[in-house]
């Protein structure tokens, strides 16, 4: 991991000097840039507009010393590009952006102004790529989630990145929480599910999933349901799963070629019958178990607590998001709007109690394919 993280700060700095020497820029101006790795907005101390943390790498010094240095600048403005406009007063070199990677967002801001108009000021900004991750802080604010302690020698945005990309090595690429994945979702008005991060031991760790109902932060979903999430979703490529069998005994599985499709039925009563089905090919990796995977019974018994589980934490998921916080994770509304419009128009007003009173039916297919459990 840690290898990873280092390999992930040369990779930072070596695409600047890509950038430069791809481009139209003349090499004495490197040494006249700032490059920015991440962005943390928190509320300004005047309680009125905001203070913007900027993790930079100064390009020259990492240079000159083989080794990355970074630091920390910190504005504050009515906007946040008021803030950025700052830095023309308080520092010499000018800021970067293309090759940033993380925007980072407080938990106060998240709750009180949303995501919109942050979300779109970044689009709107052609110096910032559409592909930033966006993060939650869940601590007491989003620069400590940046802010690396005096022993530490990283760039703590290419950490976070490397996190999320490492769980982007398990989920399909081009569904990740980015800045134009994020502003689609608002554009539609979709609820929203983003990493939250949180500090342990000096360094940024993902602390759940932050749910959002129009645009704001509604609540947090643990860790735990992550996986769930990203299964249901179609989110994932492969990942390995641990759970209980017959409550005394453990066992884990490994999945790929997971497909998810939601539908709707609607019932006699007028209510409706909200749908998921997924489906997916599994391995057995551990079995700690009396049951027997060499029999007919006992494979048939071991397929059947695989999908019980996965069906109760999906129908859980899907639960807690919506009795909890109001939050359609899996978007129904998305699917019913596109599939049946006219119906949706007769029914959006009324959505949220809807979606709360709706029956749910989570059907999981596992198809293993150890050569134990063929033929």
């Amino acid at each position: 991991m840690k290898r990873g993280i280092k390999l992930a700060c040369i990779m930072v700095v070596l695409s600047f000097i890509c950038a430069m020497f791809t481009g139209c820029w003349d090499y004495k101006k490197i040494d006249d840039l700032t490059l920015v790795a991440g962005v943390a907005i928190d509320r300004s101390d005047n309680g009125i507009g905001y203070k913007v943390s900027l993790e930079t790498i100064d390009f020259s010094m990492s240079v000159q010393e083989n080794s990355v240095k970074t630091q920390i600048i910190q504005l504050e403005g009515n906007t946040i590009f008021e803030a950025f406009n700052k830095t023309k007063t308080q520092i010499v070199k000018q800021l970067y952006f293309p090759d940033m990677q993380i925007l980072c967002i407080s938990e106060k801001i998240a709750a009180e102004d949303g995501l919109k108009d942050i979300v779109e000021s970044f689009i709107r900004s052609t110096d910032i790529r559409e592909s930033v991750y966006v993060i939650i802080s869940r601590d007491e604010s989003a620069e400590k989630i940046i802010t690396q302690s005096e022993n530490m020698s990283t760039v703590i945005s290419a950490e976070i990145n490397e996190l999320i990309d490492e769980i982007g090595n398990n989920v399909s690429s081009g569904k990740k929480t980015n800045l134009y994945k994020i502003y689609n979702n608002i554009t539609a008005s979709a609820d929203i599910a983003l990493p939250a991060f949180s500090v342990s031991e000096d360094r940024p760790v993902i602390d759940g999933i932050a749910l959002f109902k129009d645009a704001k932060l509604a609540g947090y979903l643990e860790q735990e349901y992550a996986e769930y999430y990203h299964m249901s979703a179609d989110l994932i490529n492969y990942a390995t799963f641990s759970f209980p069998i017959n409550k005394d005994f453990n066992t884990s599985i490994s999945i790929t070629n997971n497909a998810s499709d939601i539908s709707y039925e609607i019932q006699e009563n007028g209510g409706l019958k909200l749908k998921i089905k997924v489906e997916f090919d599994a391995s057995v990796r551990e079995v700690y178990s009396n049951i027997n995977l060499d029999s007919v019974n006992g494979k048939n018994i071991f397929k059947e607590e695989c999908e019980a589980h996965i069906s109760k934490n999906i129908y859980d998921l899907i639960d807690k998001s919506r009795q909890e916080f109001n939050v359609d994770i899996l978007d129904f509304a998305g699917y019913i709007y596109r599939n049946n419009p006219k119906y949706w128009e007769q029914i959006k007003d009324k959505w949220d109690n809807m979606l709360k009173e709706a029956e749910i039916l989570v059907d999981v297919e596992a198809n293993f394919t150890n050569t134990s459990f063929a033929g």
